[in-house]
């Protein structure tokens, strides 16, 4: 079978099937128990606490298990030092939750894990994880770690995590720089190994440096770098080859089971949730970019997303939609990162191709000229803008309504609001077309200002209609359908109830009585930001802005919804962050 040929397949596999060939043998290095009361026995007898992974929450609305079960799987589960640690340390089990030590729906969201002493009280947990880091994750284990080391030479000792203890022993000096390292002190670099060289280049974001660092390495850890290296510099179509080659040479490490999983796009690197760069303290606007910018792929675009409801054949939209948010925030903070321009030149490309567009898909397409449009208004290119009207006015339903999966006011919503930017700048919009949209979008509003759900449809509860009524009212508002005092209602609204959000964020579906989901965190929070600045209100900018700064990943990206990726999410943030300061 050819090269060409065994990446093809891999890559056809769907995210919906277990890992496969290779990839199988992903997370066995760690000897799981499955059972909770032999975890505790083993826990009394060897003094380690237990270290559970929670594979499945009962009655959880999670709709995708199995692509976080596998994330975890290729993910943190292949990480060395977490490998190493989990194994010495603890006890580990893996085992469903059924129902044990209040680990329930909404108070605890997969993929996560609880640390507990040999009485099942609770050391640490840590749920709702969608970014895979290992020096992050190395340090909350070993702060979990109760029971003392038991090595005895500088090597063992290093592999559970007792680096001062290694020290004391008089280490090698590429063992001592391997302790410095992770304990956060100088160390020598020309004393590390070269592939954990490659790893400290690629924690300061220069993959370029850590590829060639890489270039006389000849280890399969080597090989797997040099793969996500290039993955980080948009040349993801010669990473997949040498993973590839790496697969066929040497099927049985696992560097090439981990390169398996990501080539069939079941692994966490692909998809954006395994990261190599430092964790960071605050809210980080530069790492948010760095993160976008090493997301890109070598057609330009960005094609992480699994959001798939509307089936397979929506994902191209789907990438597509993604891909002009994101250059979208690109160019909104163009002036923070010099590479900025030159991967927008390249995004546009992407942007501008419309073999890019599966324009026999009904579900999600909206989305893709609704973000396009929203991109070439505020970059000043009217032409293309004029363009996606059109496409968008071929969409438009007899009723004035418009959808993704079924119609809606919230679609209706977000086309309206594109409109009335493109109106601003000077592009011509089809009145007919605004004036169908808008009264169908007044029709869903009830009496108490709540819009439904669906369309056709009257009002809501205000607790499942708060996230969305922000963009109803923008989208009326602009177009004289609605007033500011309409508007500044559902901001407050908004923000009242936002914790309900919140709490369902990171779900991938609909989780609570309100049907409020996940997936909805970042667009409702967008188009409050939009609102907020359409208001001019400079207290509602501050707290809203207060809320997105307060909810950032250890690397300094954004996430809601697991499908539809951390640069879904990071874009959606930055945009919001930018349009606050504008207001």
């Amino acid at each position: 079978m050819t090269l060409t040929l065994a990446l093809l397949l891999l890559q056809a596999k769907s995210p919906d099937r277990p890992l496969a060939g290779s990839a199988e043998k992903c997370g066995t290095e760690i000897p799981w128990l499955t059972d909770m009361e032999e975890a505790v026995r083993e826990s009394k007898r060897t003094g380690k606490p237990i270290f559970w992974w929670v594979t499945k929450v009962d009655g959880s609305p999670m709709d995708r298990k199995l692509v976080l079960l596998k994330y975890m799987l290729s993910g943190p589960w292949m990480m060395p030092d977490v490998v190493s640690i989990v194994t010495r340390r603890f006890v580990p089990l893996r085992m469903d939750a059924e129902g044990r030590l209040n680990v329930r729906p909404m108070r605890f969201i997969e993929p996560g894990f609880v640390i507990l002493d040999s009485k099942l009280d609770d050391i640490l947990r840590l749920d709702r994880i969608t970014t895979f880091q290992e020096d992050h994750l190395r340090s909350l284990l070993l702060k979990a770690a109760k029971a003392p080391p038991v090595g005895t030479t500088a090597q063992e000792l290093f592999l559970e995590g007792a680096y001062e203890a290694a020290l004391a022993r008089d280490p090698s000096a590429g063992l001592r720089a391997s302790c410095l390292r992770r304990l956060g002190r100088e160390f020598r670099m020309e004393d590390l190994p070269v592939e954990e060289r490659a790893f400290v280049l690629l924690g300061k974001g220069d993959p370029a440096a850590a590829e060639k660092t890489l270039a006389d390495g000849t280890s399969d850890l080597a090989r797997y770098l040099r793969g996500v290296a290039m993955h980080l510099q948009a040349r993801d179509d010669e990473g997949r080859k040498v993973w590839a080659k790496l697969v066929a040479d040497r099927p049985e490490s696992r560097w090439a089971w981990k390169a398996s999983a990501e080539l069939s796009k079941d692994g966490p690197f692909v998809r954006g949730f395994e990261v190599y760069t430092s964790i960071v303290e605050k809210a980080d606007v530069s790492a948010a970019l760095r993160y976008l910018l090493s997301m890109q792929r070598s057609h330009g675009g960005w094609d992480d997303s699994n959001y798939n409801f509307g089936g397979d054949d929506s994902l191209p939209n789907v990438w597509m939609a993604e891909s002009a948010l994101v250059a979208l925030a690109l160019h909104t903070w163009r002036e923070t990162d010099s590479r900025i321009p030159k991967a927008l030149e390249r995004a546009e490309v992407y942007l501008g191709d419309e073999s890019k567009i599966a324009r026999n898909d009904t579900d999600e397409i909206v989305w893709a000229h609704v973000y396009r449009l929203l991109y070439y208004v505020r970059t000043g290119n009217q032409k293309r803008a004029a363009l996606m009207i059109g496409e968008l006015g071929n969409l438009q339903l007899k009723s004035g309504a418009f959808a993704h999966e079924y119609p809606n006011p919230f679609v209706t919503a977000s086309v309206l609001h594109a409109l009335g930017e493109a109106k601003k700048v000077g592009v011509e919009v089809p009145e007919g077309m605004v004036k169908r949209a808008a009264d169908a979008l007044k029709s869903c509003r009830g009496k108490k200002g709540a819009f439904s759900y669906g369309f056709p449809g009257r009002g809501a509860s205000v607790e499942g209609a708060a996230g969305r009524g922000p963009v109803c009212e923008l989208g009326l508002t602009l177009w004289g359908a609605s007033t500011n005092d309409d508007l500044r209602a559902a901001v407050e609204t908004s923000f009242r109830h936002h914790d309900l959000l919140e709490r369902v964020r990171k779900y991938d579906d609909h989780a609570d009585s309100w049907r409020n989901g996940g997936f909805f965190f970042w667009y409702d929070v967008f188009a409050r930001a939009e609102a907020i600045a359409h208001l001019g209100d400079k207290a509602a900018a501050e707290r809203l802005a207060r809320i997105i700064r307060g909810i950032f990943e250890p690397d300094g990206a954004w996430v809601d919804s697991h499908e539809l990726g951390r640069p879904y999410g990071t874009a959606m943030a930055l945009l919001s962050l930018r349009r606050l300061e504008s207001r």
